[in-house]
């Protein structure tokens, strides 16, 4: 039995001591873990050593810096290496001094007994309570640094917890009742077996909801990809038909000039611009942005079918947002429209209404409708959600003072209103800033 309890509490040592860096130093070098296990049995072989050094000052200087080199085991920062020994250290002292009060009832004469089987009741209880602490300290940790969500932590730190109002409470009954050794022992093995199945259990389930989340983001991504590549193609259509209709033109020009017929040739240059400047110049506001992609998603919809509705009246010089800003608004707004627009069947006659105006309270207003999926609608996860992008939106409207608003209660539009506040005295227009 002495020799169980021995080998439990050194071996529950070092997988708490393990797991805790594994989690605040997160990166481990190239080393197998093998090695780390040796390496943390060589530390608590050191350990007993210390314990037949009186000096007590000597003996934690000792332990801290074994264990600062067992640091070195992992890539990390120094502070985040200097915080792993002291929160290790301060969970080995609260451990010790946890199980001292939970094993005083039933062990009146604790701090005189000289029997060995007290003390290595005693280590073992320590180290089980050390375990306990240091759990509760990696899910604080991982709740402030790595963002876990509140409920996987609370459910990490319940078990902890429990265990430790077990103790407390088992040590309370073995005073009114006096229990044997080996059910002592089989209950503190119990509590070891239950926290450590609870931890792996958790773990998985994180570690699953994450995978889940990055498949998702993915899927997301491909969307992108998919809708940037329809972009893609209609611009390639469109220069492909730019290309063959100026081949046409110039050898109709061509044929003129030869002819010397300059007068039809005057008028047949006329209406080529005409052409030029309606059918592939659908958009002309100024602004190379607004232009570029109000064209493509215009033509990418016409080819579904979707109804394209604009109105367009801005001053591109007082537009109060960059190019690059102004790109992540349009550019994601038009996703969103055309993405759903695209599921919607032909026979509901989906459309696409944008109107990008400037009012008289210099305002840069953005308003976009599209018709609703009924057949098969998308639930939003989360209370902004629409499509991809709308956060980042959000992020610039709100750095630039502006105020963004959905609209989505009508059963058969989803409609996004944006208002932007021009501040620059130089673009500001009606109103006089104090």
């Amino acid at each position: 039995m002495e020799i169980i309890l021995h080998l439990s509490s050194d071996l529950l040592d070092i997988y708490s001591g393990i797991t805790f860096m594994n989690v605040l130093l997160n990166n481990r070098k190239k080393t197998p873990t093998s090695i780390i296990i040796l390496c943390f049995s060589i530390y608590m072989g050191v350990l007993w050593g210390l314990e037949y050094i009186p000096s007590v000052p000597v003996t934690i200087l000792a332990s801290s810096a074994m264990l600062f080199s067992l640091t070195l085991l992992y890539n990390g920062k120094w502070i985040v290496r200097i915080l792993t020994v002291l929160f290790l250290s301060l969970s080995t002292s609260l451990g010790e001094t946890l199980f001292t009060l939970i094993a005083r009832p039933f062990i009146p004469d604790l701090y005189t007994t000289d029997d060995y089987r007290v003390f290595l009741l005693m280590m073992f209880g320590s180290s089980i309570c050390e375990y306990l602490i240091t759990r509760i300290i990696l899910v604080f940790w991982r709740i402030a640094f790595h963002r876990e969500r509140i409920n996987f932590s609370l459910l990490a730190l319940l078990s902890p917890i429990l265990s430790i109002f077990m103790l407390d409470a088992f040590a309370v009954y073995n005073v009114e009742r006096s229990v044997s050794d080996g059910f002592l022992i089989s209950f503190f093995i119990f509590n070891v077996v239950i926290n450590i199945v609870n931890y792996w259990l958790v773990n998985y389930v994180i570690r699953y909801n994450n995978l889940t989340e990055k498949m998702s983001l993915m899927k997301q991504q491909n969307l992108l990809q998919e809708a940037k590549y329809d972009q893609l193609s209609s611009a390639y259509r469109n220069t492909r038909s730019i290309v063959h209709d100026v081949k046409k033109h110039y050898l109709t020009q061509k044929a003129y000039l030869d002819k010397g017929e300059y007068d039809t040739l005057s008028e047949y240059l006329d209406k080529c611009m005409d052409t030029l400047e309606h059918k592939y110049i659908q958009f002309n506001t100024g602004n190379l942005v607004l232009d570029t992609f109000i064209s493509n998603h215009k033509t990418m919809a016409e080819e579904r079918g979707i109804r394209f509705i604009t109105k367009i009246r801005i001053d591109k010089d007082r537009i109060p947002v960059d190019d690059y800003q102004l790109s992540i608004i349009i550019g994601n707004l038009l996703d969103n429209a055309l993405n759903e627009c695209r599921l919607i069947p032909a026979e509901q006659d989906p459309f696409i209404r944008l109107l990008i105006t400037m009012d008289d309270h210099d305002h840069f207003i953005i308003q976009i409708a599209n018709s609703k999926n009924r057949t098969h609608p998308i639930e939003p996860k989360e209370p902004l959600y629409h499509g991809y992008g709308l956060q980042n939106i959000e992020m610039i409207t709100e750095k630039m003072n502006g105020m963004m608003v959905l609209e989505k209660d009508n059963p058969d539009i989803f409609s996004v209103n944006i208002s932007i506040p021009i501040t620059n005295p130089a673009k500001r227009q009606y109103l006089t800033l104090k």
